[in-house]
Formats: structure tokens, sequence, C-alpha cells
């Protein structure tokens, strides 16, 4: 840790005269804060602040010392801000964490209409839960996932916010032989033993679509015989393609071999299930002036 956190943590705790309003302004845990300040008077040799009954009130010591270093922090701090707003005009990076059929998609279609190209983004992919650990870290920006499907990650509200970015639907997809196959007739009325007897394929069994699917179409909850498990899209398409079984995938994922032709939907629900997309970032006023243009532009404000 440098010498420089341990003098930031020091002014917000002079400034606020609290460890915990400190912690918030800063973004760190109390404890860090503490380990900062101890750190501090162990070279500076005397005790910095003493508890009294309106939080931490100053030493004589912490009094000297904020008045010799907080004119060059402040202006340090000011000047990172005048470069990061400087920056936005000649571009940068924004750091950007997706569920790779997502990024595939939904994410690059959606950021190629981004007017400023010279942001350079970066994409780290992977699952959700070490995704959000590298946000909390802030080694990524934001962060965009499916919902409602697994186990959801736990938000410090006064640090992150939150956004659906769109309902997609679920569609049931197959090729043409799992069309002639499939009764939609018969699944039109409820009848499900069609799809009972089908070879599935999914794309993660933690995501269980076709489970999803049945159980908001038909309330069923009936096993099914998976064939594969194929943990990319691009090779689930294909396997859908060829015919190996029939699967449930987003609309943004199958939409272009529903249109050419290559898959059919083999199901029309009166009431089409949904998955949302959401995106995690920091509040605004703590991100960086590119990343809330990229994060701006996802939500189409």
């Amino acid at each position: 840790m440098s010498r420089y956190d341990f003098l930031a943590s020091f002014l917000a705790v002079y400034r606020t005269k609290s460890l915990t309003r400190a912690a918030q302004e800063l973004e760190l845990s109390q404890p860090a804060i503490s380990t900062h300040l101890k750190s501090l008077e162990a070279a500076v040799g005397k005790p910095l602040f003493t508890r009294g009954p309106r939080g931490a009130e100053p030493t004589a010591a912490a009094h000297d010392l904020a008045d010799a270093v907080s004119p060059s922090l402040d202006t340090l701090d000011a000047a990172w801000v005048m470069y990061q707003r400087a920056s936005s005009k000649y571009g940068g990076p924004v750091y950007i964490g997706a569920e790779s059929e997502l990024l595939t998609y939904y994410l690059l279609p959606k950021l190629a209409t981004l007017e400023n190209k010279k942001i350079t983004s970066y994409f780290a992919l992977g699952e959700v839960q070490k995704l959000m650990k590298r946000l909390e870290d802030r080694t990524l920006d934001m962060l965009v996932y499916h919902t409602g499907y697994q186990a959801e990650p736990e938000l410090n509200v006064d640090v992150f916010e939150q956004h659906t970015l769109s309902e997609d639907n679920l569609l049931l997809v197959g090729n043409a032989k799992w069309a002639d196959k499939i009764d939609s007739a018969a699944l039109q009325a409820g009848e499900t033993r069609a799809l009972l007897k089908a070879q599935w394929i999914v794309y993660a069994i933690e995501r269980n679509f076709p489970q999803q699917y049945l159980l908001k179409v038909f309330d069923q909850r009936e096993e099914f015989d998976i064939t594969a498990v194929i943990p990319d899209v691009g090779g689930m398409l294909e396997a859908l393609k060829q015919g190996l079984g029939i699967g449930v995938l987003p609309d943004f994922c199958c939409h272009d071999a529903v249109m050419k032709g290559d898959l059919f939907v083999l199901h029309q629900p009166t009431h089409v299930p949904t998955v949302p997309i959401n995106l995690i970032s920091l509040k605004p006023s703590k991100l960086s002036t590119l990343a809330a243009q990229v994060r701006r532009h996802l939500q189409g404000d």
C-alpha cells in the first residue's frame, strides 16, 4: 500500500471525523481505513486521533499533518479529474465483464453503434460471481450478465447500480428434421410427451434454459434427456443446425439462424418466457468519463 493511500484515508477521517464515513467516501472497508491510520501513526510517531463523543477527534499532530499534505493531495485529485475529462476527447480504455454469449451476440452489436470510436473496450469473460469480484476490485468498470437463472450477485448499493438492459424471449428451436418431428398443435394443447422424448442440447447445466422453459410454459418439472452440454453458443447453434437435438436459447442468440431458415421455432406459447439482461456498474459519479459514455449507450440514454 502506498503513502498516498495512507494519507488519503487520513484526510478522509480528518474531514469527516468518522471512520465509517471515510470508508464509504473512499469505497474501502473500515478495517482498511484503520490499518492505514495505524501505519501512518507508526511513521509519524504520534497518535493522530482520539475517540470522542463526536467521533474521531484530531490531535495536534493531525492538524499539523493535514495542513502539510492537504494542498498537495487536493491538487493531485483535481489533476486526476481534469485528466479523466480531457482523456474522453481522445479515447481510452473501458473494462467490461460479460458472459461469452452476451459478448458475441449482444454487446458487440450494441457497441458497434457507439459514436466515440476512440474508446478501447477490454473484455473479460467468465462466471458471473468471479466477474463480480473483479468489479468489486475495480479491475472492471461494468458487468453485463443474464439474471434469474443463477445466484444473483450481492451489491453494495452505496457503490454500485444495477439496471435491466432488456428482456429477451426464450425460444424453443430445432432444425427442419425436428420441426417435422415435434407436433406444434399438440404443444399448443399442452401435450409435452414429444419434448420429453426428444434429445436436448443445453448451453450450461447451471443455466438450464430448457428446464426454465418447460416450467414457465407448461408448468412441468419432468426430467428430459440431455444429449450434449456445449458451453459455447456458436457450437450449440451448429449442433442444433446439424440436428443433434433441440434446445432453448435467448432470441438474440438464435435470431439470425431462424431468419435464414437454418433453425425453426418449434413452439409459439401464449406467454413467452423471457431472460433479463442486466448491467452492474459503479454509480455514475464514480465512473470514469469514458465508462459513463459506454454505460449510457448500453442503457439507450
